[in-house]
């Protein structure tokens, strides 16, 4: 099932070259190709912030859409691929953005995986993002972290600044026959990325590493 929700196409006058032939080509598309980018962007200097020290050279947006072994849509971290989401309904894109980098991970052999999900009408000091992964990159004393069976549940208390320090306020969604889901503020996710690093922990060991 194809989870995105597509927008109201914008209103401007396409041009003769961007009329749509179908309700998934033309203007349509074009739209959500730069509202994607807008927010892949945005994510850069969000990573970037976090983790500094652990940044590639010249860090930045992959480019090239639909190229057949896609590896993540941010190059910032030498050994994550990470895909970032920006749709209207979040629960579907903490799932996606967690197994699309995830799968991501694999094809590009990189260790480690995360997503990014923008809250939607968030404010600047509220929490922006959400990241995801289907792996948490150390070990993870269970206690300290709120379990639930619903995705909306996990994503209210991580947004929640009343509870938890943000670079300790984890969620973990368990079902039964599903994989878990984490879901975490930046903070937290790059603390334990950094404490995956300083403790010596191979990449392709680590819990939260793709084998």
């Amino acid at each position: 099932m194809n989870h995105h929700v597509f927008e109201p196409i914008p209103r401007h006058r396409c041009s003769l070259s961007e009329m749509p032939t179908s309700p998934y080509h033309g203007c349509m598309v074009n739209h959500h190709k730069n509202k994607g980018a807008r927010y892949e962007r945005q994510a850069v200097p969000f990573v970037l912030g976090l983790l500094p020290e652990f940044s590639v050279n010249v860090p930045g947006r992959k480019l090239g859409e639909g190229r057949m072994l896609d590896t993540g849509d941010l190059d910032v971290l030498p050994d994550t691929a990470i895909q970032v989401k920006a749709w209207r309904d979040m629960v579907a894109a903490v799932w996606a953005s967690a197994e699309g980098a995830q799968k991501q991970a694999k094809n590009g052999m990189l260790p480690c995986h995360v997503g990014m999900v923008w809250v939607v009408r968030s404010r600047s000091n509220q929490v922006q993002w959400l990241f995801t992964t289907t792996e948490w990159p150390v070990k993870l004393n269970e206690d300290n972290v709120f379990i639930t069976g619903l995705p909306s549940k996990a994503m209210a208390h991580v947004r929640n600044d009343d509870g938890p320090s943000r670079d300790a306020r984890i969620a973990l969604v368990r079902r039964a026959k599903t994989p878990d889901l984490y879901v975490s503020t930046g903070e937290a996710w790059a603390a334990a990325y950094r404490d995956m690093h300083t403790n010596g922990q191979r990449f392709d060991t680590a819990p939260g590493c793709v084998a």
